[in-house]
């Protein structure tokens, strides 16, 4: 619970097991107050009905449930935003949807008691409000049916989405695109109708145009029924039932044409481009369609594209491929400049065909079908020399592969199936740079590689040139093992690395990346693996190649504890190191970058001896696991010699607490440790290397030695002694509050109140009798009930002994505070579940302690 002020509280119900009314108090039973308050059963809710709507609002939503709580304070939340709602039956409610500044989904929340909401698995989405501009036909005929298209904004189309046309069609709505949906409606009465759209089944957005539905028009027959796609062509049709020639056009699918009406009254346009494939075509005359329509069908122009090869040798014989699209035909010749060759094979979409023998360089190629259509007459084949190879650089190639060969000749040609071939077999892509010279990348091979030639198309080759094969091998790797986090730099000597190419390095099944230093020397960093001994290899590729040794993953070695991590400069301080170190074999130690003996208890524990040092400070101690490892480290402090001179003071109470210095000379920095006696061990505050303080503990009385330390086990004793003395002293007062008008019992707790008889408690200048009690209460416990306050106050509280005549302070307080009263509760119910923050006002509520 909260106080706000002293007429405002809040706390928050809990859960209970079922609903109905329950009381709420604020207070004791003596002097508190109550309220009544209604607890309602969780609903469940399963359906929101529609399930979008206009960020503009106003749309009537359905929440469908079971167990609805029926209350006239309902409401729902859409995400933070709330608005009323009004509870139907215990199964359904309902609201009107607010305003949203932007489109998306949010959850849904209902508090039906119009404070704790409880969040619901429904959502709501805001739609962009539909904006309808315009319609597409603004007429249509009755005799059949009128499909429209409505242009606009913020269409959904989902399964609620409708067009409503005048009184007596409702339908769906199809989208054709982000801003235009279409509609099929059933014939339609004469005259002019509305048109609407709603997204949701429930809002309905109003054209700001009508429809208008006249008497129908039929189309005979269209001639021709077939075209080009690119149009202009006239066509012809006869139709009935044309009234008027004003304002007459065709419409071909969406593109409508103007047309005339000639002598025999046959209607007349010129064919608009279109795409390929059947159209609808209709008459228009004003606001008039024609009720049938009839079919024209759009066909694509024969188009060849390109030739494929481009080029090919001048000793003829290279295969090529015409690539176009609409190639109707079957038989003709195919004409390179003057000379002419037969087609081989002829599609719809390619025609093949040989080139014949001919000169060096370029002709027009075309190709003339057999009723002597030309088909094509601007595309261009070239034709070339045989290439000649005349040196190489390098002269050698890798069993890795990836080197560039450059290879120098002549008639060298720029064409798409310029190649290299190795050893008359495997051919690869060649580079071209200029007619005498081209790139080429030496193929990854196991065995070597003997000759090199080039070809122009892929198929002739003419000279050819001798390789020398290099054969890869690696020799060495270091270092060969490394932490399981990755990160360690292998380098891997040996010969026949290409210097340029994607190499990698191999750990077990990982791949990584390398770096080539020279073709003797290759780089690569460990990846990150679980600790495991792995092959190692180096490639590129399918081809690699085993290194000398597998690579060891290291567990990452932590060092848990150094005990001692410190001691004198004479040295001989025994140090323990524990931890996770993996070890697998004798462990390395440096001692200030020095090599010093060491040995493994285990693989967590290790041991060693400190060396004297020649001042005191701080060291580093490195553990290793073999030579070439990076170790891991920490820190061991020298110091010199310990003396204490004295204690101030000397003796305090058994039950601890009492603050002591020592002083004396070299205390080390923290952490310190003070030693009283065999057993009593306290932390100490190291004030300066003479200084220092510390809280005795808990002891029994008698005299003890006194020693400190930098941990529990290295002490440097002092001839002094510490005495522990028997003590009696006052714990608490409980509680140390009541109200104004008294009554309050109050415990006061302590050894030494035990012994007090015909005890008087004083409340400032008031005084009650004291009752001890000795059977079911702590030894040392007495009650005093506190007297009357004339108002709000904090008064002292001590204790008075008739008997003996002692008088003890407590040295606390007893505040008296006014009394509680509810006057309200915001609000008076809740669901059983808990959770509801509940406001409280009244009075009397600033007090230290209130719960409800």
């Amino acid at each position: 619970m909260s106080v706000l002020n002293t007429t405002h509280a809040v706390c928050t119900t809990p859960a209970l097991d079922a609903g109905g009314p329950v009381l709420v108090s604020l207070g004791d039973q003596k002097h508190g107050s109550s309220s009544s308050f209604y607890v309602y059963e969780t609903a469940s809710f399963l359906e929101v009905v529609p399930s979008h709507g206009s960020v503009h609002g106003g749309t009537v939503v359905r929440l469908i449930g079971r167990e609805i709580f029926q209350t006239k304070n309902a409401k729902i939340a859409f995400g933070w935003n709330h608005v009323t709602a009004m509870v139907r039956s215990d199964q359904e409610m309902s609201t009107i949807s607010p305003q949203h500044n932007v489109t998306g989904v949010v959850q849904l929340f209902v508090a039906s008691n119009g404070v704790s909401f409880q969040a619901t698995e429904l959502f709501f989405r805001f739609d962009t409000h539909i904006n309808i501009k315009g319609i597409y036909p603004s007429s249509g005929v009755h005799a059949g049916a009128s499909h429209l298209t409505i242009f606009g904004s913020g269409f959904v189309c989902g399964e609620n989405a409708s067009c409503i046309v005048g009184q007596s069609f409702r339908g769906p709505a199809t989208c054709l695109t982000s801003s235009s949906v279409a509609c099929t409606t059933s014939p339609l009465p004469e005259g002019n109708h509305s048109v609407a759209i709603t997204n949701n089944g429930v809002d309905v957005s109003l054209a700001p145009m009508s429809f208008k539905v006249s008497r129908h028009v039929d189309i005979v027959s269209v001639q021709p029924s077939i075209g080009p796609s690119t149009g202009g062509i006239r066509v012809r049709m006869v139709v009935v039932g044309l009234q008027s020639d004003q304002r007459l056009q065709c419409r071909f699918g969406t593109e409508s044409v103007p047309a005339s009406v000639d002598e025999g009254k046959d209607v007349t346009c010129v064919l608009p481009p279109n795409s390929v494939g059947p159209v609808s075509v209709r008459v228009v005359s004003g606001e008039t369609v024609s009720a049938s329509s009839a079919e024209f069908l759009y066909m694509e122009e024969a188009l060849v594209l390109q030739s494929v090869p481009s080029s090919g040798a001048s000793q003829g014989g290279t295969h090529v491929t015409l690539v176009g699209r609409n190639l109707h035909g079957e038989r003709g010749v195919c004409r390179f400049g003057n000379s002419s060759v037969p087609v081989a094979q002829w599609t719809p979409s390619s025609i093949e065909c040989v080139s014949p023998q001919h000169s060096v360089g370029a002709v027009v190629l075309s190709v003339i079908a057999e009723d002597g259509l030309k088909l094509l007459s601007n595309t261009k084949f070239e034709f070339y020399d045989l290439a000649r190879v005349t040196g190489l650089n390098p002269s050698s190639c890798s069993s890795f592969g990836g080197d560039t060969i450059t290879i120098f000749g002549s008639r060298f040609y720029p064409s798409a199936k310029l190649s290299c071939r190795f050893d008359h077999g495997l051919s690869l892509p060649a580079s071209f740079v200029s007619s005498d010279e081209v790139h080429c990348e030496c193929p990854q091979s196991q065995r070597a590689v003997g000759q090199i030639d080039v070809s122009n198309d892929g198929v002739r080759y003419d000279s050819a040139m001798r390789l020398r094969s290099v054969q890869s091998s690696v020799i060495s790797m270091t270092p060969n093992s490394g932490p399981v986090y990755g990160g360690s730099v292998v380098t891997a000597t040996g010969a026949g690395f290409p210097i340029a190419g994607d190499m990698r390095c191999k750990f077990g099944a990982i791949l990584v990346s390398a770096s080539v230093h020279s073709s003797s020397e290759i780089r690569c960093q460990a990846p990150q693996q679980k600790q495991s001994v792995v092959p190692f290899s180096v490639g590129r590729v399918d081809v690699f190649l085993d290194g000398p040794a597998d690579f060891r993953y290291l567990e990452t070695m932590v060092i848990a504890s150094v005990q001692p991590s410190r001691g004198p400069v004479s040295g001989g301080t025994t140090t323990t190191l524990t931890g996770d170190f993996g070890l697998f074999g004798p462990p390395l130690c440096r001692f200030h970058g020095a090599a010093h003996d060491c040995i493994a208890l285990s693989s967590s524990a290790v041991v060693l001896s400190s060396p004297a040092s020649p001042g005191p400070g701080a060291v580093q101690v490195e553990l290793l696991r073999s030579a070439d490892e990076v170790g891991i480290q920490t820190a061991f402090e020298f110091y010199t010699g310990v003396f204490l001179a004295s204690l101030s003071p000397t003796a305090a109470s058994a039950e601890g607490g009492e603050l002591v210095t020592i002083v004396g000379l070299n205390f080390p920095p923290p952490p310190l440790f003070v030693f009283f006696g065999p057993a009593g061990v306290v932390e100490g505050k190291y004030l300066s290397s003479s200084y220092i303080e510390c809280v005795t503990p808990s002891a029994r009385p008698g005299n003890v030695s006194v020693s400190i330390g930098t941990d529990h086990e290295d002490r440097q004793l002092t001839t002094g002694v510490f005495t522990f003395w028997s003590g009696q002293s006052l714990i608490s007062l409980t509680p140390s509050f009541g109200t104004v008008e008294g009554g309050t019992i109050i415990s006061v707790n302590g050894v030494l109140a035990a012994h007090m008889t015909d005890v008087t408690c004083h409340f400032g200048d008031m005084s009650v009798r004291a009752q001890t009690l000795q059977q079911s209460h702590p030894s040392g416990t007495l009650l005093c009930t506190s007297p009357h306050s004339n108002g709000p106050q904090i008064v002292s509280v001590a204790l008075h002994s008739f008997t003996t005549g002692q008088i003890l302070s407590t040295a606390m307080s007893f505040e008296y505070v006014e009394e509680v009263h509810i006057s309200a509760l915001q609000p008076s119910s809740g669901p059983v579940i808990g959770g509801t923050w509940v406001q409280i006002s009244g009075s009397g509520l600033a007090t230290r302690s209130v719960a409800c």
